[in-house]
């Protein structure tokens, strides 16, 4: 599942150590459509309210540095 190394790779991204802007930019407009594929596999029971944190988080990530 592409999908779910896509995630995972988001997350490791967000939580290095140096950021790089054009980096977090590019994250920020992908997480978008990792979420999207992610909801198109799994039933919605999975997905609570915190589906679109990493939207969130890529957002503050970049307003942080």
């Amino acid at each position: 599942m592409k999908c779910t190394h896509e995630i995972s790779h988001f997350f490791r991204d967000i939580c290095s150590n140096k950021f790089i802007v054009d980096h977090i930019e590019r994250l920020e407009m992908n997480i978008v459509e990792t979420i999207c594929k992610l909801e198109m596999i799994f039933p919605p029971l999975v997905f609570d309210s915190m589906e679109h944190l990493p939207i969130y988080l890529s957002y503050d990530a970049k307003v942080a540095m």
